[in-house]
């Protein structure tokens, strides 16, 4: 005997999928902002940053980047749909 959740118990889980979703879209725009600080404080040699730059790490550097914030913008767009869904 399984017993339905109720209309406040589905809004609840909507919103928490939601938040879940949401949290994963904050840690991709993090990874992508982050991740290349972190990997050039952590390098070896310290020569500046301009020096070691070359045309494919600067355009990998932006294609990490922008692809994280594209990836984490759709990913908030995919967590807005189960927020849709509340009923009143």
């Amino acid at each position: 005997m399984s017993v339905e959740p109720g209309k406040a118990a589905r809004n609840e889980i909507r919103k928490l999928r939601a938040a879940y979703i949401n949290n994963l879209a904050v840690a991709i725009m993090v990874a992508g902002l982050i991740a290349p600080y972190v990997a050039y404080t952590m390098a070896e040699d310290k020569v500046p940053f301009l020096h070691r730059v070359t045309i494919n790490s600067a355009s990998l550097l932006a294609f990490w980047v922008i692809g994280c914030m594209v990836l984490s913008f759709m990913v908030h767009r995919w967590a807005k749909i189960f927020l849709e869904d509340i009923e009143d």
